[in-house]
């Protein structure tokens, strides 16, 4: 996708002849992005892209690289060139839209303005960028309804959520990975005519400290908000929100580094809830899995329970996994979890009481606070009987009779 880069500095003085070739393969170059692009718009219309929100959950993107992409021969020699600049289809900034949207995207929505092959590179922009480069790419914003479409434009960070999807942050959150990385190079308010399409050019610039590995951003768009109503004295709107993810990959070594912990259990309202969280401090993302069992203490299996169905884990995310025994039985068990998330596998124990409901024991009260009177009787009997002792052994010898 990467197919044209240049230096940051100018380039020293060459001869006639070198400055010619190199114009003369410049030409060749961009003859074959007109070309490229020229074929994209037939193209695009066969590719179903995946809308999302901020609350929606979508697949997984491609593992990180563990090599990083190869480089023009001309920059081998130790150059580091210091921007990248893929090829785009000339799509207009603002024009009417060639082919029908999707049935999946909706009335409004985004796609990649250059498409990959792959079905997540036809939704979302994949990018691989190594460190201290900068990337130009662009997305499309389509409007296929009948009036203009006003919409407020920001970039947010992607992340995992408590059950495995992807989340974005929200308008106005502090945003540290992808969404400080990329830049909309227009304005952040726009009004889309009806039945257009309007190319929306981003810049990315990936910081020479940047971790290795995969991270997760997301261009999102929200409509002007329409009133809802009125609910017991609050006036509710609605405000509709989409977004376009960002997968980035910045190349490296691909790190695989689950780290398990905190396997609790815990019975309450009749049910053993147990918990363990998974922590990925590797550069690629994780499909966890797992089970638990509960083992009596003549080590009988009780149950055999699975963990809780998750999405993926990205990259510096954390998540917890749950399980649930429905209808325990009484006793004192043994919790043994197997654990695994790409190809690391681990274990952890813990234990846990199953008792009878606390209201079960309401009938036994009368008899616990009769045995508590017995026994505090008991107590005070016998220290007025040692008392007693006490006083008649320190008690003085009265004088003998006269006779």
């Amino acid at each position: 996708m990467i197919d044209h880069l240049t230096r940051g500095r100018a380039p020293s003085s060459r001869s006639h002849q070198r400055r010619l070739l190199v114009a003369a393969l410049a030409l060749v170059g961009l003859a074959r992005a007109v070309t490229a692009g020229a074929a994209l718009p037939v193209a695009h219309a066969a590719l179903p892209p995946a809308r999302h929100t901020t609350t929606r959950a979508h697949g997984a993107p491609a593992p990180v690289s563990a090599t990083p992409p190869a480089l023009p021969a001309r920059h081998a020699a130790g150059r580091s060139p210091h921007f990248i600049r893929p090829p785009h289809a000339r799509a207009p900034r603002r024009g009417p839209l060639r082919v029908p949207l999707p049935a999946d995207l909706g009335r409004w929505g985004f796609l990649p303005a250059v498409p990959g092959h792959s079905p997540q590179a036809r939704s979302w922009l994949l990018l691989t960028v190594p460190r201290g480069y900068t990337v130009r790419t662009a997305a499309l914003l389509l409007n296929d309804t009948a009036r203009p479409l006003p919409l407020h434009l920001f970039l947010a960070d992607g992340h995992s959520g408590p059950d495995g999807a992807f989340r974005s942050t929200n308008l106005g959150e502090p945003v540290h990975g992808v969404g400080a990385w990329l830049r909309l190079d227009g304005p952040a308010r726009v009004v889309v005519p009806p039945h257009h399409a309007m190319r929306l050019p981003l810049t990315l610039t990936v910081p020479r400290d940047a971790p290795v590995g995969l991270h997760a951003g997301a261009l999102e768009a929200r409509g002007a908000a329409t009133a809802a109503g009125t609910a017991n004295g609050v006036h509710l709107s609605i405000a509709t929100q989409v977004g376009l993810r960002v997968y980035l990959t910045v190349p490296g070594r691909a790190v695989v580094a689950p780290v398990w912990s905190g396997l609790r259990c815990t019975h309450t309202e009749g049910r053993v809830l147990c918990h363990v969280t998974l922590l990925n401090r590797g550069t690629v993302p994780l499909h966890p899995q797992g089970h638990l069992r509960l083992l009596t203490p003549w080590g009988a299996t009780a149950a055999r329970l699975p963990l809780g169905d998750v999405g993926e884990l990205l990259p510096a995310d954390s998540l917890d996994l749950t399980a649930t025994w429905a209808h325990p039985t009484l006793g004192l068990y043994h919790v043994e979890a197997a654990l695994s998330a790409a190809g690391h596998r681990a274990t952890q124990a813990t234990a846990v009481a199953v008792g009878p409901p606390w209201w079960t024991w309401l009938p036994l009260l009368p008899l616990a606070l009769l045995v508590r009177a017995a026994w505090r009787g008991r107590r005070h009997l016998r220290s007025r009987l040692r008392a007693a002792a006490h006083a008649w052994r320190t008690a003085p010898t009265p004088p003998p009779l006269a006779p």
